[in-house]
């Protein structure tokens, strides 16, 4: 293969490795990296092949990824933490904290039931400009526009392209400085030297973000969710 092999294995895992070479040479692997930790010691780290595949610029030890709905989980635990905080009640209305959101019957979604992805709230009433999901304030204007696509609390619907943004407009509200998702991650809970971003600092330099085949344009990607991970498909 072009593109070479980096990192090593311990004793035990060549055939973790040997799999790992045979997802470039037998199965079209572009680039990936993949790591194995046991009883918190790392055994297997690995990564090879190209971060970009269109210009061949090689996968390095510290290439980032997109990770899309990984990022939920992360989410997730930071609203948990603002709830063991005081900051939210699950079971209050989320209009308790943004009044706003009350707008065309939802006054009574409870965090619980936005959390849960059961608000109803899994589309926005209309198309949203690049311009406006940038700025925080039109943004959030529209999402509380929108209107419950089913009766909140009656149904599940994964809530895939919007529950960060209700998450991120929520902790923006409740937290004593109104700092979003991605500054209460970086700043109060990253540890043990991992990178992982909710909108990419601008100091981290694109060159280190790989391009996602098939989905990117081969223009340098957008500003979301990465981080330095591990096993993905590039």
């Amino acid at each position: 293969m072009d593109g070479g092999i980096g990192g090593g294995v311990e004793e035990g895992f060549g055939p973790l490795a040997d799999e790992f070479v045979r997802n470039f040479t037998e199965r079209g692997e572009i680039g990936a990296a993949f790591a194995v930790y046991q009883d918190g010691r790392k055994v297997v780290d690995l990564w090879g092949g190209y971060r970009n595949g269109h210009r061949r610029t090689p996968w390095a030890e510290d290439t980032m990824v997109t990770v899309y709905s990984s990022t939920k989980g992360v989410a997730g635990l930071l609203m948990a933490r603002a709830r063991d905080r005081g900051q939210i009640d699950y079971d209050r209305p989320v209009a308790d904290y943004w009044p706003e959101f009350a707008a065309h019957g939802k006054s009574s979604i409870t965090v619980r039931q936005l959390l849960a992805h059961q608000a109803g709230l899994s589309a926005l009433s209309r198309p949203i400009t690049l311009a406006e999901l940038r700025n925080p304030t039109l943004r959030d204007a529209l999402l509380a526009d929108a209107t419950p696509l089913w009766a909140p609390g009656s149904r599940h619907g994964y809530h895939a392209a919007t529950i960060g943004f209700y998450e991120d407009a929520l902790l923006r509200r409740v937290d004593p400085r109104h700092r979003s998702l991605g500054t209460v991650l970086t700043e109060d809970v990253r540890t043990h030297g991992a990178e992982f971003y909710i909108g990419v600092p601008g100091d981290v330099s694109r060159e280190r973000i790989a391009t996602i085949h098939g989905f990117d344009t081969p223009s340098s990607p957008s500003t979301s969710t990465r981080c330095r991970s591990r096993s993905s498909r590039p």
